[in-house]
């Protein structure tokens, strides 16, 4: 039987023996049963004697744990001498990463852990990557066929899709860092896709179905990687201007043009309930689009901006117009209710005071599940 447990900074060594306690009595209880006991982030936490302790002598506060009992662990590598040139490729992007000082923070581990420490390499060549994309499609490629009502996924359309999904993993990870895009960006871009290719027929009515997936997948690569980026006004030596080039040079010199479009279409007054007194500004309909797509597939997102760049008012115009069947408009009312949990993080917060409000979350969302309800729990921190 597998169990897993993510360790974060607030990790206490007593909330790992009360983890462990329940998985050592059924061992001893089991002896025919291997049990694969799973630490996410280990070095995450302050707790790693107590860590070395489990895993390397197979003890819990002095006493021996059953031998049935088999631990793993995930870690992120610690960078001694930390500095920028260390977490950047080449002294170039060194340069223009001002804010990459701190991509993420371990501890180092206890010298004897590092004697079992295995490197997974991540997928680095765009050969590993292109493979990976063409998998991944492969898998979904009818499930995209029948939401767009095109049954021939054309050979061309699929390399047009493989080689712009590839330009925008491979430019993130070469322009801002290699920590800020990984596989798991590749799969919401999936997400995504499915959801919009059953989504955008109803919002854009006058685009045909052979246009609807080229939509799609132009809108779920701008929500995954290029609304992530900086207006050309900002002045940032990486900005969407760049990424316009790069899709450009991988047959798509009309992402702009179509991504704008699409919100344009989508986002309007005629299909969300809006004050007047509000400007729907571009800002504000690209985070009340790409809040709307990544709730309705259950991809994380995080709105990040000064004060006054309509990051809480875009998903309070959510928030007020997604209520399932009884939304005001014909639009919302073929989406999912949303359901919100609110948390206001300041220096005092605490990883489990944001853990309980997940928990409370998931709960709901549970109890939505048995009941058959269509809503979404959407979780803001």
């Amino acid at each position: 039987t597998m169990h897993r447990t993510l360790v974060h900074p607030g990790t206490s060594s007593r909330e790992i023996e009360e983890f462990l306690q329940p998985v050592v009595e059924m061992a001893k209880l089991e002896n025919d049963l291997e049990f694969v006991v799973f630490f996410d982030e280990v070095n995450t936490s302050s707790c790693l004697g107590l860590f070395k302790e489990i895993i390397m002598d197979k003890m819990l506060k002095g006493k021996q744990l059953p031998e049935n009992i088999f631990f793993v662990a995930a870690i992120n590598p610690y960078l001694d001498g930390l500095n920028q040139t260390d977490l950047c490729e080449n002294q170039e992007t060194a340069i223009t990463m001002k804010t990459g000082q701190h991509v993420y923070f371990v501890h180092k581990l206890p010298f004897v852990m590092e004697t079992i420490r295995w490197k997974y390499k991540a997928l680095e060549s765009r050969d590993e990557l292109d493979a990976y994309i063409r998998q991944k499609l492969k898998l979904q490629e009818k499930a995209i066929a029948r939401s767009t009502g095109n049954e021939d996924f054309e050979t061309g359309v699929k390399g047009t899709f493989v080689s712009m999904l590839l330009a925008a993993q491979m430019f993130c990870k070469d322009k801002l860092h290699k920590s800020t895009v990984s596989q798991r960006d590749i799969q919401r871009v999936f997400r995504l896709v499915d959801f919009l290719c059953r989504f955008l027929p109803r919002a854009q009515e006058h685009v045909s179905s052979h246009e609807i997936f080229q939509h799609s997948f132009y809108l779920a690569i701008a929500v995954v990687y290029y609304f992530r980026l900086p207006s050309p006004e900002s002045n940032e030596s990486v900005c969407r201007l760049h990424f316009e080039d790069r899709m450009a040079r991988n047959n798509a010199s009309d992402f702009k043009k179509i991504v704008n479009e699409a919100i344009n279409c989508v986002v309007t007054r005629a299909h969300f309930s809006i004050p007047k007194d509000i400007a729907l500004n571009q800002a504000l309909k690209e985070n009340i689009f790409a809040q709307l797509a990544c709730i309705q597939s259950a991809v994380p997102i995080g709105i990040i901006g000064v004060p006054g760049t309509s990051k809480t008012l875009s998903f309070h115009v959510l928030r007020n117009n997604l209520y399932g069947k009884q939304s005001r408009t014909a639009l919302c009312q073929g989406l999912a209710a949303i359901d919100s949990f609110f948390y206001q993080c300041s220096e005092h917060s605490t990883a489990n005071e944001i853990k309980e409000v997940f928990e409370k979350a998931i709960e709901r969302q549970r109890f939505y599940k048995e009941a058959d309800a269509r809503t979404e729990a959407g979780e803001t921190v």
